[in-house]
C-alpha cells in the first residue's frame, strides 16, 4: 500500500468513526469534538464547552496499523488488537508485515448525571 493511500484511508476511517460517535453522543446529551470548545489554560491544555460550561475530556488514541503482503500481492489495511493464530497450515508462503502507528486525540464533553 502506498503511503498516500495509507494516510488517506486512515483519515477517512477516523472521520467516519468521529461522525458515528457524534450521532450517538447527541442522543445521550454528550458532545464529540464540539465547535463550542474554548481554551481555559493553555499550559494544562484545558478546555470547556462555552454553551454548557462543562469541562471537555480528551480521549487519546494510539493505534497500531498492520498491513500484510503475501506472495507479492498487497493485503488490506487493518487494525489488529492482539490477534493470535495458532496451528500449522499445509502451505508455504512468503509474508511481509508492515506496522505503522497513528496517534490522535478526540475531545468530548460527557453528560452529567442528574440528581436523584
Amino acid at each position: 500500500m502506498k503511503l498516500e493511500d495509507f494516510i488517506s484511508e486512515s483519515i477517512i476511517q477516523i472521520i467516519n468513526g468521529v461522525e458515528k460517535a457524534q450521532r450517538f453522543a447527541l442522543e445521550k446529551k454528550a458532545k464529540v469534538n464540539p465547535k463550542s470548545l474554548i481554551l481555559l489554560k493553555a499550559s494544562e491544555n484545558s478546555y470547556v464547552d462555552e454553551y454548557s460550561n462543562k469541562p471537555a475530556q480528551s480521549i487519546d488514541f494510539d493505534i497500531s496499523i498492520t498491513t500484510k503482503e503475501e506472495g507479492g500481492t498487497s493485503g488490506k489495511l487493518g487494525v489488529f488488537v492482539s490477534v493470535f493464530k495458532a496451528g500449522v497450515e499445509g502451505r508455504e508462503a512468503i509474508e511481509n508485515f508492515t506496522s505503522n502507528k497513528i496517534k490522535f486525540s478526540v475531545p468530548i464533553v460527557l453528560p452529567y448525571q442528574e440528581k436523584e
